[in-house]
């Protein structure tokens, strides 16, 4: 159980000892997590184990997580929840890293210049110059923060495919390299493709709009590929700070006007925070220091039974 939710945890150690030397420490007393009995670096950060034998209770724990500060909370808190500044929307030379690339200013922590993505069909977005005063950001992470007005129509029809879109720009770039597959059937025909920007806008049509469009340069059988491999393996992603991964945003250019009319854009940004490695010990109501010159905790635990 992680008390903090600003705290990322991306390793977790574990042991469960009759003595407090029994846990393993060098010769000052500072515990080794790395060698403790149980270790993970992947959620659920959850052990099965097994109680040591021949002693009683209570026995010695020590619970350690090592993890970076910031991640989800940090960048949902960062979002300005008032009007933003969007302008300069425009496409880039080909080929192009993305479909749109833009400039947001008065946006606190997302000041700056992004390459985006279209996600819905029905709506356009005026060449430049264009200018919104009162654009709205909003977090994938929480897309039911998104208003009522916004989703199902005119915008977004599957918000419950968030994560999926993330699996997606965190997974598959221009320029990338994919096997031609056939979707739905997922079945390979053979051969290789390299994706263009708008095989992966067909791909976000698909997951968040009700087709995938008819743009020129998107073929079938590359998004496709990008298509079997999300629905594989993107249901319940959720972006990894520790690795460096990205978070989508959505910006809705009009967040002023009621119903919107502009194409809403999606585009992606780090988590923010520090990057640098922080640790947590638990610490239980029955427990102390280990002897070392350092902050670890261990914690007394009696097992009961009913």
């Amino acid at each position: 159980v992680i008390t903090n939710s600003d705290f990322e945890v991306t390793e977790a150690h574990f042991d469960i000892e009759c003595s407090l030397e029994d846990i393993t420490q060098t010769h000052n007393g500072n515990p080794k997590p790395g060698k403790f009995e149980y270790n993970t670096n992947s959620a659920p950060w959850e052990f099965d184990f097994t109680l040591p034998t021949g002693c009683s209770a209570p026995f010695y724990v020590a619970a350690h997580a090592k993890g970076i500060l910031g991640g989800h909370t940090c960048f949902s808190s960062s979002i300005p929840p008032g009007c933003v500044t969007l302008s300069n929307v425009h496409h880039l030379p080909a080929p192009p890293p993305a479909y749109w690339e833009f400039t947001l200013s008065n946006a606190g922590a997302f000041n700056g210049t992004y390459l985006g993505w279209c996600i819905d069909q029905a709506h356009s977005m005026p060449p430049p110059p264009n200018n919104f005063n009162c654009a709205r950001i909003y977090s994938s992470l929480d897309p039911y923060s998104i208003p009522a007005e916004d989703l199902v129509f005119p915008y977004i029809e599957h918000p419950e495919n968030f994560d999926k879109v993330n699996y997606l720009l965190n997974h598959f770039h221009v320029g990338d390299v994919v096997n031609l597959t056939n979707y739905p059937g997922c079945s390979e025909p053979g051969g290789t493709g390299v994706l263009t920007d708008e095989d992966i806008n067909s791909a976000i049509w698909l997951l968040l709009d009700e087709d995938a469009g008819s743009l020129e340069n998107a073929d079938p059988l590359r998004y496709g590929a990008i298509m079997c491999d999300v629905d594989a393996n993107g249901e319940g992603f959720v972006p990894n700070c520790a690795n460096g991964d990205m978070i989508a945003f959505i910006v809705i250019p009009d967040g002023e006007n009621i119903p919107y009319t502009v194409q809403p854009i999606l585009a992606m940004a780090p988590c923010c925070g520090t990057s640098s490695e922080q640790t947590a010990w638990g610490d239980g109501k029955y427990g102390g220091q280990f002897p070392g010159p350092n902050w670890a905790t261990y914690f007394k635990w009696c097992p009961t039974c009913e």
